[in-house]
C-alpha cells in the first residue's frame, strides 16, 4: 500500500465533522458504594466530562525524606473498574479482589455511561468472589438501578454497547484468534493496561491468568486497528480475502491442470503408440472415443473367429474319454460286487467243511443242542436237536450236495472276476490312449486360438486405457474451463480492490495528517509523519526528529498514535468511538514538558468545537497539569489522589 502524503509544514488541526456530535459512548460518573440498595454508603464518586479528564496526584514534597504521594493510590484500579463496567469479566487479580472484598463485602461499582444520547446505569459487584454475584443495568436513573424490579441483567447493556461500537465496523475474522472481532477486543485498544507501559501501539494487555486480561496476539491487534479505522489492508479485508481465495483457487487449479496435462499427454502417447492406425491426428476425447470404439469392434470380430471353431476335436476326444471313464467305473463296480460275492461263498463253504458240523449232526441224533449255539433257543431255531434223515453215521447227502454247489459257484465267480479284470485292463489302455489324444488336441487348439486370445486381450486393455484416458481428459477439460472462468472474477476483484485502495489511501492520508499534527504539537517542532500498511500490519512512521527515531515507538509516540486515531474519527474517518483511557504513561519516558504539551493538545481539541466536544479522553498521571488547566473553568482535573491520607486514596483505605 502506498504511504500517505509527507508533510513539509506544520500540520493543521483536525476539523470536527458535523455528523459526529457525541462520542459513541462516554463515562459520566463512577461511584463505589457499600451495597446495591437504597441504604448505602458512598465510598467514592468521580464525575467525568466530555473532552479532557485528568486524574492526577498531589505534587510530591521536596526532600529525600518526604513520603511518596503519587503511587499505589488507585489510579490503575480506577481504570480497571471502568473497564469492568464496560464489560470486562473482572477488575483485577485474585489478590486485589480479596483485598477489596475484605473492605467492601457487599460493595458495588456503579457507572453512569452514555451510549449516544441514552444514559445507562450499570452496577457490578466488587465485594463478592462468588460466581453467584450479579451485575445489573438500567436506563435513565441511578435510583432505578437500586430497585430490584426495574433493573435488568448487565448483558442487556453490553449488547447495546457492542452494537453501537461495532455498528459500522466491517465483519472480519481475527487471523490468529480465528474468530470475528468483538467489542471487548476494541475495548483493549481504547483502555490499554498500565502494565504494558505504553511501549507499543499494538500491546495493550499483559496476558496471564487474570480474568480481566484479554491479550490479543500482535497480528490481531494490527487487524483490529485497521478495521476500526477503516484502513483494512489488502491482506485482511473480506474483499481481499475473497480475492486471495480466488488466487489460491487459481493456483490450485493451475497445479491440477499442469499435472493432469502431463498425465493426459503420457496416456495419449501410449494410445497412439499402441494403436497408431486409430489416431490419424486425433487428440483428447476424440482420440479416446475412436480408440475405444475400434477396440470394441476388433474384440467382437475376434470373438466370432473363436466361435467358428465349432468342430473342435477337443470336444470329441473329451466325450470319448468321458465314455471310457464311465465304462471303467461300471466295470470296477461289477468287479467289486463279484469280489464281495466270492468272499461270501468262500465263508459259507468254510463253515460247512468245519469239524463242528459233525458235532451238530451227532447232537441232532442224540436230541441235544450242540455247543455251536449259545442257547437252546438258538439251536432249536436252527433245527437242533432233531433226528437225522438217515442212520448212516455222520454222512449227510444234502450237506454234501450243498458243498459241491458252493464250490461250483466259487469257480464261476473266479472265472467272472478274471474276465472282468481283463476287460478293465483293456478299458484302461483305451482310456490312456484317449487321454493322450485329448492332451494333444488341447495343445493343437491352444496353439491355434492363443494368437486370437492375445489379440482380444490386447484390444480389451486398449479399450480400458482409452476409456480411462477419456474420463481423465474430460476432467482435465473441465479444470481448464474452470481456470478460464476464474479470469473474469479475478478482474472484477482487482477492480474492486482499486476502488478500495482509493478509499484506504484517503483514510490513511487523513490519519497520517492527524498523526503528524499530534506529534508536532507534542514535540514542539515539525515532524514528518506517515502511515505505512503492509502484510504485517499498520505502522506509524516519522523522521527528521531524533526523539522519534528508530523502530521502537517512545511512550509519547504511542499516545500520539492513539490520539491521532481519535482525531481522525473526530473528522469523520473510520469508526473509532472517540473514547480513550490512558492509565499512567511512564514518567521515565516522558518529561514534564511532554506531559504538559499532551494536556494542552487535548484541551486544544476541545476548543475546536462550538458546543460539546465529540470525544472523551481520560488520563491518570503523577505529573501535575499546567497551572492554567488546573485553574480552568472547564474542570479538566476530575480527581486528585494523595497517598499520605486515607481520604486521598481511591477507596479511602490502604489495602
Amino acid at each position: 500500500m502506498p504511504t500517505s502524503t509527507l508533510f513539509d509544514m506544520r500540520p493543521a488541526a483536525p476539523t470536527p465533522s458535523s455528523r459526529r456530535k457525541l462520542p459513541v459512548f462516554w463515562i459520566r460518573k463512577l461511584r463505589v458504594i457499600s451495597a446495591l440498595q437504597a441504604e448505602h454508603e458512598l465510598v467514592r464518586e468521580v464525575e467525568f466530562k466530555l473532552g479532557l479528564n485528568i486524574i492526577n496526584t498531589k505534587a510530591p514534597a521536596r526532600g529525600k525524606d518526604k513520603p511518596v504521594v503519587g503511587h499505589s493510590v488507585g489510579k490503575s484500579l480506577l481504570s480497571r473498574l471502568i473497564r469492568y463496567c464496560l464489560g470486562e469479566p473482572g477488575y483485577g487479580d485474585r489478590s486485589l479482589r480479596q483485598s477489596v472484598t475484605g473492605f467492601l463485602r457487599h460493595g458495588y461499582v456503579v457507572a453512569d455511561i452514555a451510549i449516544g444520547d441514552t444514559d445507562w446505569f450499570v452496577a457490578r459487584p466488587v465485594g463478592y468472589e462468588s460466581s453467584a454475584s450479579q451485575s445489573w443495568a438500567t436506563k435513565h436513573s441511578f435510583e432505578r438501578l437500586l430497585d430490584e424490579k426495574k433493573r435488568k441483567p448487565f448483558e442487556v447493556f453490553t449488547d447495546q454497547l457492542a452494537k453501537a461500537v461495532l455498528k459500522r465496523v466491517p465483519e472480519i475474522q481475527l487471523p490468529n484468534a480465528e474468530r470475528e472481532l468483538r467489542w471487548l477486543d476494541v475495548l483493549t485498544w481504547l483502555t490499554p493496561d498500565q502494565a504494558c507501559a505504553h511501549k507499543s501501539h499494538v500491546e495493550w494487555r499483559p496476558g496471564g491468568h487474570d480474568v480481566s486480561s484479554r491479550a490479543l496476539k500482535i497480528e490481531d491487534c494490527h487487524v483490529l486497528i485497521r478495521t476500526v479505522m477503516d484502513l483494512l489492508s489488502f491482506d485482511d479485508s473480506s474483499l481481499i480475502g475473497d480475492h486471495k481465495s480466488l488466487l489460491r483457487r487459481q493456483g490450485k487449479l493451475s497445479n491440477e491442470v499442469t499435472l493432469k496435462r502431463a498425465v493426459c499427454n503420457h496416456w495419449e502417447e501410449e494410445l497412439v503408440e499402441a494403436y497408431p492406425d486409430a489416431a490419424n491426428g486425433l487428440t483428447g476425447e476424440l482420440l479416446a472415443d475412436k480408440v475405444q470404439s475400434d477396440s470394441a469392434k476388433q474384440k467382437e470380430s475376434l470373438a466370432r473367429l473363436l466361435d467358428d471353431f465349432g468342430t473342435d476335436p477337443v470336444t470329441e476326444w473329451q466325450e470319448s474319454n468321458d465314455a471310457l471313464q464311465k465304462s471303467i467305473g461300471a466295470k470296477e463296480q461289477s468287479l467289486k460286487r463279484q469280489g464281495d460275492d466270492l468272499k461270501l461263498l468262500r465263508a459259507e463253504l468254510a463253515i460247512k467243511e468245519k469239524p463242528e458240523s459233525n458235532e451238530l449232526i451227532e447232537n441232532s441224533q442224540k436230541g441235544e443242542w450242540c455247543r455251536l449255539f449259545t442257547t437252546e433257543q438258538q439251536a432249536l431255531a436252527k433245527g437242533c436237536p432233531g433226528k437225522g434223515d438217515d442212520d448212516t453215521g455222520l454222512k449227510n447227502p444234502k450237506r454234501e450236495q450243498e458243498i459241491r454247489d458252493l464250490k461250483s459257484k466259487i469257480e464261476d465267480a473266479n472265472s467272472q472276476i478274471e474276465t472282468l479284470q481283463g476287460e478293465l485292463g483293456e478299458l484302461a489302455e483305451q482310456a490312456a490312449e484317449s487321454q493322450e489324444s485329448l492332451v494333444a488336441a488341447r495343445k493343437q487348439v491352444s496353439e491355434r486360438e492363443e494368437p486370437l486370445r492375445q489379440k482380444i486381450e490386447f484390444f480389451d486393455q486398449l479399450e480400458n486405457n482409452a476409456r480411462r484416458y477419456g474420463r481423465y481428459r474430460e476432467k482435465f477439460s473441465q479444470l481448464e474451463k474452470s481456470l478460464q472462468d476464474l479470469k473474469p472474477a479475478l478482474r472484477s476483484s482487482l477492480d474492486q480492490r482499486r476502488s478500495l485502495t482509493q478509499r484506504y489511501e484517503k483514510n490513511s492520508s487523513k490519519l497520517a495528517a492527524n498523526f503528524g499534527y499530534v506529534l508536532s504539537e507534542l514535540s514542539g517542532k515539525d515532524v514528518d509523519a506517515r502511515i505505512e500498511m503492509n502484510a504485517n500490519g499498520i505502522f506509524p512512521r516519522f523522521t527528521k526528529d531524533s526523539s522519534y527515531r528508530g523502530e521502537a515507538l517512545s511512550t509519547s509516540a504511542v499516545l500520539a498514535f492513539d490520539l491521532s486515531c481519535m482525531a481522525a474519527s473526530i473528522e469523520g474517518t473510520g469508526f473509532h468511538p472517540r473514547f480513550i483511557f490512558h492509565d499512567s504513561p511512564r514518567d521515565a519516558d516522558m518529561e514534564v514538558s511532554l506531559y504538559h504539551r499532551l494536556f494542552e493538545l487535548v484541551a486544544g481539541l476541545e476548543d475546536l468545537f462550538d458546543d460539546e466536544p465529540s470525544f472523551q479522553y481520560i488520563i491518570t498521571t503523577t505529573t501535575m497539569p499546567p497551572k492554567e488547566l488546573i485553574e480552568s473553568e472547564k474542570g479538566f482535573v476530575r480527581l486528585t489522589l494523595d497517598r499520605r491520607v486515607d481520604d486521598g486514596l481511591l477507596l479511602k483505605t490502604d489495602f
